[in-house]
């Protein structure tokens, strides 16, 4: 009998943080460039308005990502948060942005969580991994970003461990721009439901941007399971890039669920 009150109470926050992330009104943002960082330079002589001054405020938030998933402090609920996803091949756009690869998305790629729709703007790469588990610290992850019609964003991460080659990701990797560059590939389609893994057991919680201006109102599904990249793709985006993760941020009590 306890444990179903205490299933029930769960079911009752993460509904109340789902009507808090969609209510959000200030998650409106531009998903083209994940890794602009107007921090750069921050001095206190800038306005308010400024976007570094911005990005130096919302970092000090009480909701920041990434941050330590712990097991044994999150809540086991099982169906809980249902992700359904609607995503279809689409011709490879590609662009290196100086700090990630990132891979545009046209319309019409979708995940319903829940009931309520999301589409698909890009998925973009960390190595290493922002998010831990149990103080683990993964190769890598794949950050998908989503907005809904009001402009809110929701973000899919994707653990990265070191194994086989992933074919998915060989068809971004053997196309990389060079920094700055965009690339239309029509004639190679990629598809990111082949990034998800099929155990889609995740946490969930609010958070923030990882990226200035590091604003709050996210809401945060990382999968439990990670996948697999070869050391060549690993070290080919480590020659690339420098390492491009956050460090770990302060959970600061905020509630984190586990949906199975």
């Amino acid at each position: 009998m306890a444990e179903n009150k205490k299933q029930s109470s769960w079911k009752v926050l993460a509904t109340l943080l789902a009507a808090t992330f969609l209510g959000s009104s200030a998650m409106a943002a531009d998903t083209s460039d994940p890794h602009h960082d107007p921090s750069h330079g921050h001095s206190h002589s800038q306005t308010a308005n400024d976007p570094a001054t911005i990005a130096y405020e919302a970092a000090k938030g009480k909701m920041q990502s990434p941050i330590n998933l712990v097991s044994a402090e999150v809540s086991g609920t099982a169906g809980l948060l249902n992700m359904k996803f609607d995503y279809k091949d689409t011709p490879l756009n590609i662009k290196n942005d100086g700090h990630t690869i990132v891979v545009n998305v046209p319309e019409g790629n979708n995940v319903t969580i829940n009931g309520h729709q999301f589409e698909l703007k890009q998925c973009h790469f960390h190595f290493p991994s922002e998010y831990a588990i149990d103080g683990k610290v993964f190769d890598g992850e794949l950050h998908c970003v989503h907005m809904d019609r009001n402009g809110n964003l929701g973000v899919i991460g994707v653990l990265i461990e070191e194994g086989k080659e992933h074919p998915e990701a060989a068809k971004i990797w053997d196309h990389f721009p060079e920094s700055g560059e965009t690339k239309d590939v029509p004639e190679v389609r990629v598809n990111a439901a082949n990034f998800i893994p099929e155990n889609k057991s995740h946490f969930a919680l609010m958070g923030s941007l990882t990226t200035p201006p590091y604003t709050e109102g996210l809401f945060w599904h990382v999968l439990e399971t990670p996948i697999q990249f070869s050391p060549q793709q690993i070290k080919q985006f480590q020659d690339t890039f420098e390492p491009n993760a956050r460090e770990l941020q302060k959970r600061n009590d905020r509630p984190v669920t586990l949906n199975y």
